[in-house]
């Protein structure tokens, strides 16, 4: 029994690797930010990795952040690199280097520090939509998929956070 339990597993296993078909595997998710929160907003090329705080008076709104923060963190890079037309933006930086540039450079970083954690969502402006960056692709083996992908804010998600942005 053991051995034809090992066979059909070896056999689901197999089927899948060659459909790229696979298990995705859920990626962290918030409920909800308890507490104090102080939220920061960065921008600019590695906008994440700045010192430079911009000062506003935005009112930060926990729950839109947790709603951002859960919907950036839908996106599994190990599916999409087998579903790459499920992308909404692709970018080939060695042949596209002006709008790889300008979305590289209008990166939007907004940071959520409580209690003793933090949680951070990037996103990018281009061509007048906001989009999350969700995979890399690269190498010689198959140079027509080359490129850097993004995906679409939702609607919502685009109606709160535009008008914060600009």
């Amino acid at each position: 029994m053991k051995k034809l339990l090992s066979a059909a597993l070896i056999l689901i296993l197999s089927v899948c690797l060659m459909t790229g078909c696979f298990v995705v595997l859920p990626k962290e998710t918030l409920k909800e930010i308890n507490g104090d929160i102080k939220c920061e907003f960065r921008t600019g090329e590695n906008a994440k990795y700045s010192d430079k705080v911009i000062d506003t008076d935005v009112v930060f709104d926990k729950d839109e952040f947790v709603k951002l923060y859960n919907e950036s963190n839908s996106y599994d890079p190990n599916h999409l690199k087998y579903h790459l037309d499920k992308c909404d933006l692709k970018i080939n930086a060695g042949e596209q280097p002006d709008e790889w540039k300008e979305i590289f450079g209008s990166e939007f970083n907004i940071k959520a520090v409580y209690g003793d954690g933090s949680r951070w969502v990037s996103i990018y402006r281009y061509d007048s939509k906001l989009y999350f960056f969700v995979l890399c692709m690269g190498g010689k083996s198959e140079p027509e998929e080359i490129g850097y992908y993004y995906m679409e804010l939702s609607a919502e998600a685009d109606s709160y956070w535009r008008p914060i942005i600009e």
